[in-house]
């Protein structure tokens, strides 16, 4: 089963890579944490027998409790480059840093270790090479350490991308706003396997070594990633969005929800959607309902009852929205200095200025000048 682990996460990993790096180089710490959650999942579901004839793997399993320090800080810091530009030097990355590295000069000792010597320890065979293992904090207590400062951690991660999700919906790009909603799902699954796995070395309930289904788990959190091709591949994916819809309206009320034809409903609002962030008809001004219904070959009166029953925003508030995302991008990637506000929103599909900051202090509650003062490294006056 491990050998599956590893193959899984290389394959997650280089698909990441391919389909990420260019487009936010944030993307590496999602790979570390990657890595090194597995590693520690892999050290605690597998007796270190396993990986005698692996050094390489042996070794990353030995190492596996100052790796297990990294999952969750470099997930946080991945997050943050979603959402905001990286700074030259970056403060989070310094704070959450310090824990592990105590922790690396703690061991040190135990990393001038022979392999086998560390294996004894690592397995808690040899009490007088165990005392000898560490400068001042014995290894019980580290890896107690070791999980409270992971579980902490864990439990705001859970937190922060819905918060973000929720308090920045009007200011996130929608790709943004999709890859969080899709991590927190990502996040809470392997919060679970990681709490069951705490939870279990300080009360027992199973022996992950005499229960070979359970080391089962490792493959979660490859596959939890996997299950998400919006994300794995950095696009929009029709199965992908039909899966968020229903769920997304299975949790709402329960309006509709006895309707032979939902199912139906829900697969041509995830044709809807995919068709707006593909094509961006929105960027022509006189883009209406007619359009998609004749672009996708769907009855208008069947689009009318996607937006009302399925993605449950209506048109003209969504157009706009996507309209003012696209104006944000824009602003992002410094537009703003090439061409005048008034030129941003002619090719964001708004037919005038004055109606494009309506739109816009509407959907984020500041004009544009107001928001590129806040959230872009270069600004300017009113236009």
């Amino acid at each position: 089963m491990h050998n599956a682990t590893i193959i899984l996460v290389l394959l997650v990993t280089l698909l990441l890579l391919f389909n990420h790096l260019n487009s936010n180089k944030g993307i590496i710490w999602v790979i570390i944490s990657l890595i090194s959650s597995c590693i520690k999942i892999l050290a605690v579901l597998n007796p270190t027998t396993v990986f005698i004839e692996e050094p390489f793997t042996l070794r990353l399993i030995l190492l596996s409790g100052l790796l297990g320090f990294l999952p969750m800080p470099t997930l946080l810091l991945y997050i943050k480059s979603i959402i905001k530009k990286p700074t030259k030097i970056d403060y989070l990355l310094v704070l959450l840093l310090i824990p592990p590295a105590l922790y690396a000069i703690n061991l040190i000792p135990y990393y001038q270790l022979p392999v086998a010597e560390q294996i004894q320890v690592f397995q808690n065979q040899d009490s007088s090479l165990i005392n000898e293992a560490t400068f001042w904090v014995s290894w019980k207590m580290a890896d107690r350490l070791n999980d409270i400062y992971n579980t902490i951690l864990g439990a705001l991660i859970m937190i922060y991308p819905i918060t973000l999700v929720t308090r920045n919906k009007h200011t996130l790009s929608k790709k943004s706003y999709i890859a969080l909603v899709q991590i927190s799902f990502i996040v809470v699954a392997n919060f679970a396997i990681m709490m069951l796995m705490v939870s279990n070395s300080y009360l027992h309930f199973f022996d992950f070594n005499e229960s070979k289904w359970l080391s089962s788990f490792s493959l979660v959190l490859p596959l939890s990633i996997i299950l998400f091709p919006r994300y794995l591949y950095d696009n929009i994916s029709n199965s992908d969005l039909t899966f968020y819809l229903k769920l997304k309206n299975h949790i709402s009320t329960k309006d509709d929800q006895t309707d032979v034809n939902q199912d139906k409903l829900i697969t041509d609002a995830s044709r809807v959607l995919a068709y707006l962030h593909n094509e961006k008809p929105y960027l022509s001004p006189e883009f209406s309902k007619h359009d998609i219904a004749r672009s996708l070959d769907i009855p208008q009166n069947i689009v009318t009852d996607c937006f009302s029953k399925i993605i449950k925003i209506p048109f003209p508030v969504l157009r706009n929205q996507l309209r003012v995302e696209f104006a944000i991008e824009k602003f992002k990637n410094s537009g703003h200095l090439k061409i005048t506000i008034a030129g941003i929103a002619s090719e964001s599909g708004f037919k005038n200025r004055s109606t494009f900051y309506t739109a816009f202090k509407e959907i984020t509650k500041m004009t544009p000048v107001e928001w590129i003062k806040k959230n872009c490294d270069f600004q300017l006056e009113e236009d």
